[in-house]
C-alpha cells in the first residue's frame, strides 16, 4: 500500500515545512492503518507500506519502477458527477504506454460485484 504526500512548500519558514510533513505523514500513516484492517479481515494477507513525498502520479510510476513483484495497478473510480477521480482520468490516458496493466473497478461495484469479476 501506497500513500503520497504533498510536497511541503516552507522549506525556508523555520521548521513549518517539517510540521506540515510530520503531519501528513502522520495523516497517511492513519489511513493506511484504517485500510490494513479492512484488507486484513479479508484473511491473512501480508501488506508491504510506503509513504513517499511528491506528485502521486509520478510516485506510482516510480514504485512500479523500482518493484518488479508489481504486475498491475487496480484503480477504484470515483462515483461522483465530476468524473472518475483525478487519479484514473490521468493514468486512464496513459495506459497504452504504463509498464503494467492498469485496472479500473467501477465505484458502484459492491462486493458481490466486485467477487463476480475477479
Amino acid at each position: 500500500m501506497l500513500a503520497v504526500t504533498s510536497e511541503s512548500d516552507f522549506e525556508h519558514w523555520l521548521g513549518v515545512g517539517d510540521v506540515m510533513r510530520s503531519e501528513a505523514i502522520e495523516k497517511a500513516e492513519h489511513h493506511l492503518a484504517r485500510a490494513i484492517k479492512a484488507v486484513e479481515a479479508l484473511g491473512h494477507i501480508e501488506i508491504e507500506t510506503l509513504i513517499v513525498e511528491g506528485v502521486m502520479s509520478e510516485q506510482i510510476l516510480a514504485l512500479i519502477h523500482r518493484d518488479e513483484d508489481i504486475s498491475s495497478l487496480i484503480l477504484a473510480a470515483g462515483t461522483e458527477a465530476e468524473g472518475p477521480g483525478p487519479l484514473v482520468s490521468l493514468l486512464a490516458g496513459k495506459a497504452g504506454h504504463f509498464p503494467v496493466p492498469i485496472v479500473i473497478v467501477p465505484g458502484h461495484l459492491d462486493d458481490q460485484g466486485i467477487d463476480a469479476l475477479s
